[in-house]
């Protein structure tokens, strides 16, 4: 770690102030609101792009999406783990995974028992 490069409020850098703080927060903002907006756009241009049609090799028209389904389900067919996998999640009919933890030598983990027993207080000697 070069400690050149470390710099800290009160040190190296003065603590901003309540207005400097609002103005960074403010280009915070906006940079945020200018990515979201470059996300939204990507994801519009990928479905109107799926949506656009082919024809298929049978000769009916399917749009990207169907067709990029299609080809799923036929390397799922051909036996394609990673395929069977993805298909059957999708379909929800994927089993669930159980995990099993265990101690030390197999033996199960038993969790430990806290007996917690009410405590009167004590009476005040002064009070008396």
């Amino acid at each position: 770690m070069n400690n050149q490069n470390l710099k800290r409020w009160g040190k190296e850098i003065p603590k901003p102030t309540s207005e400097q703080a609002k103005i960074n927060g403010q280009k915070g903002g906006l940079t945020r609101a200018k990515n979201a907006k470059e996300y939204e756009r990507a994801c519009d241009i990928i479905k109107r792009f799926l949506d656009k049609e082919i024809k298929g090799s049978d000769g009916n028209l399917y749009n990207y999406k169907e067709a990029g389904l299609l080809k799923l389900v036929n390397k799922f067919v051909g036996g394609d783990p990673k395929a069977t996998e993805l298909v059957l999640k999708m379909i929800g009919e994927m089993p669930s995974e159980k995990t099993e933890i265990t101690g030390a030598n197999g033996t199960p983990i038993v969790a430990p028992v806290l007996n917690i027993l009410p405590v009167s207080p004590k009476k005040d000697d002064r009070t008396t």
